[in-house]
């Protein structure tokens, strides 16, 4: 994606403020609903203010598929970026955008004069193919000017442990697929064998304490001459339609695939079907969390005057 400059990046919102889209004047009319449906066609007036040294230098700004993405340093910061709005009615307000974040301690925020309001900008995997949720925060505005944006806390460079988890193949939820033993080096008490080239699957369901982003890793054999993807799906959603799995020079020679996406809290089901092929052999699939540097992908950014 393209990189856009400083001055672009501190303003993500054309119409929040006339002055994004006409000129710098301080008369500016409010209409009922100010909009900005393209989100990275300006990104002027943006403020940062941050109690650790941070700058907004530091920050990376992208245009891209969802409008704009930023991140956050590789230093854990605390700070605000956001937009003042002027001249509005007073009254109760939404600050709405169709957002995602990864990583911690990314916040929807607005500011009308009074009481402060932020809520947790919605988690998921900046890459992975799930949509863009609403996140929305209800404000009062008192006094005709009004703050809103995005606040980070605590927000954290790239972490990722160890290999957590490790949940054998064999006592997934199989169909058509079947339990072997004839191979050498496998964990537990068996591997999976794909028989039929389409419909057979394996389907894992674990606990997760809370939502984030982890890595999942399958253990596999692939002994013939050719790649044999399979259909990789989380929580009933295809991840991917042909996760590779390449030759691993024999079927006693053990490899891993490894794939991160974003797991709910509570239960998730990961599932590797056949399609085309009658797919690799299948130890185990392994996870561990990751925290990634804080991303955020918006569009379509919205205030909105309530009845």
């Amino acid at each position: 994606m393209k990189i856009i400059t400083q001055a672009a990046f501190l303003c993500f919102i054309l119409t929040l403020v006339s002055s994004c889209s006409k000129d710098d004047s301080s008369e500016q009319k409010t209409p009922e609903q100010l909009k900005n449906p393209g989100f990275e066609d300006s990104l002027k007036g943006w403020q940062v203010g941050t109690s650790g040294g941070f700058t907004p230098t530091s920050i990376a700004a992208k245009s891209g598929q969802y409008g704009l993405q930023f991140s956050a340093p590789f230093t854990p910061w605390n700070g605000t970026i956001t937009q003042t709005v002027q001249n509005l009615p007073d009254g109760n307000y939404a600050f709405s955008v169709y957002g995602k974040a990864s990583g911690i301690g990314m916040y929807l925020w607005a500011d009308g004069g009074g009481e402060v309001i932020s809520a947790p900008i919605q988690q998921a995997y900046p890459d992975s193919s799930y949509p863009l949720p609403l996140n929305a925060v209800n404000f009062k505005v008192t006094g005709g000017t009004a703050k809103v944006g995005f606040l980070c806390i605590n927000a954290s460079p790239d972490t990722i442990q160890q290999r957590t988890t490790i949940l054998e193949a064999e006592s997934a939820v199989l169909n058509k697929a079947v339990v072997a033993a004839d191979r050498a080096g496998f964990t537990g008490t068996g591997f999976v064998d794909f028989i039929n080239s389409t419909d057979d699957y394996i389907e894992w369901t674990f606990n997760k304490v809370d939502s984030g982003s982890v890595v999942l890793q399958f253990r596999y054999a692939n002994g013939s001459t050719a790649d044999r993807p399979l259909k990789f799906e989380v929580n009933n959603v295809v991840v991917n339609t042909t996760l590779s799995f390449p030759p691993t020079g024999s079927w006693t020679n053990w490899s891993t695939v490894s794939d991160t996406v974003h797991l709910a809290s509570g239960s998730n089901k990961i599932k590797l079907t056949s399609t085309g092929s009658n797919g690799a052999n299948i130890d185990n699939l392994g996870w561990r969390n990751v925290l990634l540097t804080p991303y955020f992908y918006a569009d379509d950014v919205q205030i909105s005057k309530l009845p």
